[in-house]
């Protein structure tokens, strides 16, 4: 049978998960990103765990808690950037330095974060 002869595995691993979860929740009631990478990473706990003593039945709730705790990463990393700066700057928050060889006359550098045309520095700052 699959999982026996760790029965110390089989008691730790749920317990170390349990915690994990327990302080992931109290992160994320403080409004605490760090606690949403304790999520996804605590899943693969999970699902080392499902597999190990194959308790299939746990499959759909953690597929299910783990493309909801991706999903609130993904969004509360976006919800936490902050404004950008204006077009003719040389520092933002979100997309760093101005690498503009001549930014005095002309920013336009291909390299830079701020100012290249791939940037979206100039359509964020106008928001």
């Amino acid at each position: 049978m699959a999982g026996e002869g760790r029965p110390q595995l089989k008691q730790l691993l749920p317990l170390a998960l349990s915690a994990n979860t327990i302080a992931l929740m109290w992160l994320v009631g403080n409004r605490r990103v760090l606690g949403w990478w304790l999520a996804v990473g605590g899943q693969v706990g999970w699902f080392a765990f499902i597999v190990i003593f194959q308790v299939w039945g746990l499959i759909p709730m953690a597929v299910a808690l783990t493309v909801t705790y991706v999903r609130n990463l993904v969004k509360w990393r976006r919800e936490q950037r902050q404004p950008c700066t204006g077009v003719a700057a040389m520092w933002c928050p979100n997309h760093g330095d101005c690498l503009c060889r001549e930014p005095e006359f002309e920013r336009s550098d291909p390299e830079c974060p701020l100012h290249s045309v791939w940037s979206t520095h100039a359509e964020e700052a106008g928001r």
